[in-house]
């Protein structure tokens, strides 16, 4: 007898995790419930009169390929796109300047564009310059904040005014309260190797100078996208699982999960079902309303989490006049303004945007 698995959400996680279950075992009995009428969660895309205009996450990191090797498992390995290269910014100080070049994530790995820049003073260059000779982190309690971590490599200034900036418009909130081996263990472990961020990001740098060079044609952005935006990776996703014989049940919200010592009974609004086991993919303050009860959760009861709003706004392109070779810019926490990030997306992905506008 297979074994019946629930999957609460279907988002991207509740999505992969159905997908992923079914291709290591094609026996197990998956049923994915979902409380709106649509999959995709946070992932949702508006196409109509010639616009894709993504209203969540507008693409992905390439070098994450676990999504690139879903979307080519999937059939949709022709509809993706790569975002068009150019300068980014970040606006500081009232001014934009160009990131300085050979920069990962803010980190310099190039000497000449980072002594050139004016975003950083003369003093906080050489106080950067440390890095090269400081001893790597000892971490107390095998965690520190992303924060912390770059202050001591880099000092204040190159993280306010490169790094912050990069980071937290990623992850929407205060770096002095990200953790960073939850986030970015890699730059750790490339300090830990080298003995210094700058040596170990450098030699990030030049793996990535070889990889192009073994792949000369292949596009050099950083970013990902579908042809008709990310909502078409969810729908051919869901498509594909129900084909493999998984279930989708929209318009059911979870009421109640209750746990005995072999099965997981899940409470709808007209039915009890038992399963095996569950995988619960919803945000905290969704899953809290059935685990509330539970002391091993009270984390979850004062756990911050950060809201996000994005505002779309297109444009005549005779109205607008952006002579900037770049995609956009991020902002400096420093900076009088509540805007963390702007995207010139019609110049990032021409394909978003009708003739004759400006997205």
């Amino acid at each position: 007898m297979s074994k019946k698995i629930a999957i609460v959400g279907a988002g991207i996680t509740g999505l992969s995790s159905a997908y992923y279950l079914n291709k290591q075992d094609a026996d197990l009995d998956i049923t994915v419930f979902e409380a709106a009428n649509r999959p995709g969660g946070k992932i949702q895309t508006y196409r109509q009169d010639g616009y894709t205009i993504e209203l969540g996450p507008e693409s992905y990191l390439g070098r994450k390929t676990i999504m690139t090797d879903i979307a080519h498992e999937i059939g949709l390995g022709q509809d993706l796109i790569t975002n068009r290269t150019g300068k980014s910014y970040i606006f500081a100080k009232n001014k934009l300047y160009p990131i300085p070049g050979g920069a990962i994530m803010g980190i310099p790995t190039d000497i000449k564009p980072f002594i050139k820049t004016k975003l950083i003073s003369p003093l906080g260059k050489l106080r950067a310059g440390l890095d090269l000779f400081k001893k790597p982190i000892i971490m107390p309690n095998n965690d520190i904040s992303v924060g912390q971590f770059f202050r001591q490599r880099l000092g204040d200034e190159v993280l306010e005014h490169l790094i912050e900036p990069l980071i937290g418009g990623i992850y929407g909130t205060d770096i002095d309260r990200l953790s960073l081996m939850s986030t970015f263990p890699e730059f750790k472990e490339r300090e830990e190797q080298y003995g210094s961020l700058i040596k170990g990001m450098k030699y990030e740098k030049e793996q990535r100078i070889k990889k192009r060079e073994l792949y000369p044609g292949s596009p050099k952005g950083q970013f990902k996208q579908f042809r008709h935006g990310l909502s078409s990776f969810i729908e051919a996703l869901a498509d594909f699982i129900k084909q493999k014989g998984v279930k989708i049940e929209y318009h059911t919200p979870i009421k109640d999960i209750l746990v005995s010592q072999k099965s997981y009974q899940l409470i709808t609004e007209e039915n009890k079902v038992d399963f095996d086991a569950i995988i619960v993919t919803t945000p905290h303050q969704t899953f809290m309303n059935w685990f509330s009860h539970d002391p091993a959760f009270d984390y979850f009861k004062h756990m911050d989490a950060t809201s996000v709003a994005t505002i779309v706004m297109a444009f005549d392109e005779s109205n607008i006049e952006n002579t900037y070779d770049g995609t956009g810019f991020v902002i400096a926490r420093t900076s009088d303004t509540h805007i963390t990030a702007f995207t010139w997306t019609s110049k990032k992905r021409p394909f978003t945007t009708p003739e004759g506008k400006v997205l």
